[in-house]
C-alpha cells in the first residue's frame, strides 16, 4: 500500500493532536478554579484565576499576528508556544507536589499557560487554514471537533477520579493537599508534549506571511465598522456581565455546598453534555434563520442560567442550571461565530479576530473585578452575586438587537477549532478563518 501523501497523513494526525490537546485543558486547564478554592483563595484571587489568563493569552495571539508578519513557516513557532505551555503546566505540577505556591502563583502560572497557548493557536489557526481543503472543512473540523469534546470530556472524568481519590475535601482543605493536583497537571504536560510531537512532524503548505494594511481602528471605523462594532461590543458586553458571577459558581458548590469532586464533576459533565449534544442543532437553527435570531435568543437563554442558582440549596438545581447553561452556550457560541465571520469583508477578519479576542479579554478582568469588589462588599452572598449577574445579562440581551442591527444576519457557520475552557461555559471553540482571508 503506497504512503498517504503528507497533507492527507497531517490531517489524520491532526484529529490526534486536537484530542491530546483537549485531554490537556479537561485534565489541566478545568482544574484551576477548585486548586484556586482549595487553597483558600479570597474573591479577588478567584476573579484573577477565571479572567486575567484570558487577558493575558488574548495579548499573546496578537502577538503572535505581528510575529508570523516576518516568519517563513509556522510550525516551528507553533511548536515554540506549544512547549512553552507545556512548561506551565509541568511548572505547576512541580509546585503542588512540593507544596509551594499559593493562589498568586497559580494566577501567574495560568496567565503564562493562556500566553503560550492562544499564540500557537493563532499560528495554528492559520497554518491550518491553509492546510484544509475548503471542500471539507466543515465536515473535517466537526469529525475533529467531536474527538476533541470527548477527548476532553475523558480528561474530566479521571481529573474527578484522581481528586477523589488524592485530595480532602475542596471545603475542609484549608490549603492542604496538592498531590492530586500535581498527577493532574502532570498528566496534562505530557498530553500537550505529545502533541507537540505530533505538530512537529505535521506538514505545513507553503506560507505566504500575512500582510495586512489595515489596523483594529481602520477596521472599526471603515465600510464594515457598523456591523463590526457590533459583534465585538456585544460580545464584550455579554462576557463583562458573565464574569461578575462565573468565578464565584466553583467556590458555590465545592464551599458553600459542600460538594465532593465528584458531584461537581457531575454538574460540569451536565454542562459539556448538554453543551455537545446540542451544537449541531444551533448550527442548523443558524442556517436555516440566520445568526442574529439566533444570537437574541441565545443571549436570553445565557441571562436566564445564573437564576436557578439564586436558589440552589442542593444538586437538583445546579444540574438544572448546569443544562441551561450548556444550551445557552452551545446557541451563543455557535451564532457569535457566524456573526463575527459575516461582520466583515474576508481581507478584515483576522484583524477583526483578533480585536474581537482583546476585547473580550478586556471585558472578563473588568467584570471579575467588579464581581470580586462586590462578593468583598457583601461576603458569602452568593444569591445577590448571581441576581447580579443575571440581571445585568438581561440588559446586554435587550440591548443585542440594537448593537447587531448593521450585521449580516445570514452569517455562515463557520469551522472552529476548541480554543479552551470557560468556567460555567465550557469548552470555548474559535473560528477560524481561510487562507483568502489574508490580503
Amino acid at each position: 500500500m503506497p504512503a498517504p501523501k503528507p497533507r492527507t497523513a497531517t490531517l489524520r494526525m491532526s484529529v490526534v493532536e486536537g484530542a491530546l490537546a483537549a485531554g490537556m485543558m479537561g485534565l489541566g486547564e478545568f482544574w484551576f478554579v477548585a486548586d484556586a478554592v482549595r487553597m483558600g483563595a479570597g474573591p479577588l484571587q478567584l476573579a484573577l484565576v477565571v479572567t486575567l489568563p484570558q487577558l493575558v493569552g488574548a495579548l499573546g495571539a496578537v502577538g503572535m499576528v505581528a510575529w508570523l508578519r516576518y516568519a517563513t513557516a509556522r510550525r516551528e513557532r507553533v511548536v515554540a508556544m506549544v512547549l512553552g505551555q507545556a512548561a506551565m503546566l509541568g511548572l505547576l505540577a512541580a509546585s503542588r507536589a512540593l507544596g509551594w505556591g499559593g493562589p498568586w502563583a497559580l494566577v501567574a502560572m495560568a496567565c503564562g499557560y493562556q500566553a503560550f497557548g492562544q499564540a500557537a493557536g493563532n499560528a495554528w489557526s492559520s497554518w491550518f487554514g491553509d492546510l484544509v481543503p475548503a471542500r471539507i472543512r466543515g465536515t473535517y473540523f466537526g469529525r475533529r471537533n467531536r474527538w476533541s469534546h470527548g477527548a476532553s470530556f475523558v480528561g474530566l472524568l479521571v481529573g474527578g477520579l484522581v481528586l477523589q481519590s488524592f485530595e480532602p475535601a475542596a471545603a475542609e482543605a484549608g490549603g492542604a493537599g496538592g498531590s492530586g493536583f500535581a498527577l493532574l497537571y502532570g498528566g496534562a504536560a505530557l498530553l500537550r508534549l505529545a502533541s507537540s510531537v505530533l505538530l512537529s512532524r505535521s506538514f505545513e503548505p507553503a506560507f505566504d506571511p500575512p500582510r495586512l494594511d489595515e489596523g483594529p481602528a481602520a477596521v472599526l471605523r471603515g465600510p464594515d465598522g457598523r456591523g463590526a462594532r457590533g459583534v465585538v461590543s456585544v460580545g464584550a458586553l455579554m462576557l463583562l456581565a458573565v464574569c461578575l458571577g462565573s468565578p464565584f459558581f466553583a467556590p458555590f458548590m465545592l464551599g458553600e455546598l459542600r460538594f465532593s469532586y465528584l458531584t461537581y464533576l457531575l454538574a460540569q459533565g451536565m454542562l459539556v453534555g448538554f453543551k455537545v449534544a446540542l451544537l449541531p442543532l444551533w448550527g442548523r437553527m443558524v442556517d436555516r434563520h440566520g445568526a442574529r435570531g439566533v444570537y437574541l435568543v441565545a443571549a436570553l437563554l445565557v441571562a436566564a442560567v445564573p437564576l436557578p442558582w439564586v436558589f440552589a440549596d442542593g444538586v437538583g438545581l445546579v444540574l438544572l442550571g448546569q443544562a441551561m447553561s450548556g444550551t445557552a452556550w452551545a446557541a451563543h457560541e455557535v451564532s457569535l461565530l457566524s456573526l463575527t465571520l459575516g461582520a466583515a469583508a474576508p481581507r478584515h477578519r483576522a484583524v477583526l479576530l483578533a480585536t474581537q479576542s482583546v476585547a473580550h479579554g478586556v471585558a472578563q478582568f473588568v467584570g471579575g473585578l467588579l464581581g470580586a469588589l462586590f462578593f468583598a462588599a457583601f461576603p458569602g452572598a452568593f444569591g445577590p452575586v448571581f441576581l447580579a449577574t443575571a440581571s445585568v445579562r438581561f440588559g446586554v440581551a435587550l440591548a443585542a438587537r440594537r448593537l447587531l442591527a448593521g450585521v449580516d444576519p445570514k452569517g455562515p457557520v463557520p469551522p472552529a477549532r476548541v480554543a479552551g475552557w470557560l468556567p460555567h461555559g465550557g469548552l470555548v471553540r474559535r473560528p477560524l478563518p481561510a487562507s483568502s482571508d489574508r490580503r
